[in-house]
């Protein structure tokens, strides 16, 4: 297995740790939520829509601000993982630029300098920003 395949199933085993994480997290939040009002209000589930308005409201606003807290952290993780990417395609950019560079320096040194001949194909110059 290569070096990239390996730094890739690692990213991805990272990846899959943190949502694992935060999916359990979530679950034990939720349960922990529900079993807090179940255990202050008790009693059979109620029929009246009131009740049912409140308890959304209860669980919403615990459980709320939590979920938003877990995708804020899921988006500026996302970013990072954007920016780590593009600093690799850039770098890769740099490598493939010198190396082509490299292959024409080669090419010119390698022609006899006594008999002209077409110059090495060129290729346009890639930007590095």
């Amino acid at each position: 297995m290569g070096d990239f395949a390996r730094y890739f199933k690692r990213r991805l085993l990272r990846v899959r740790g943190a949502l694992l994480l935060m999916s359990v997290a979530a679950v034990i939040a939720a349960v922990v939520v529900i079993g807090a009002y179940a255990a202050k209000l008790g009693g059979p589930l109620s029929s009246r829509g009131e009740d049912w308005a409140q308890f959304g409201e209860y669980v919403g606003g615990l459980l709320g601000p939590l979920f938003a807290l877990f995708a804020l952290l899921g988006l500026l993780w996302t970013i990072d993982l954007q920016r780590q990417t593009m600093e690799e395609a850039r770098t890769d950019r740099v490598l493939r630029t010198v190396f082509d560079l490299a292959d024409r320096l080669e090419q010119l040194r390698a022609r006899p300098l006594d008999r002209p001949g077409p110059l090495p194909q060129s290729t346009p110059m890639i930007s590095l920003i």
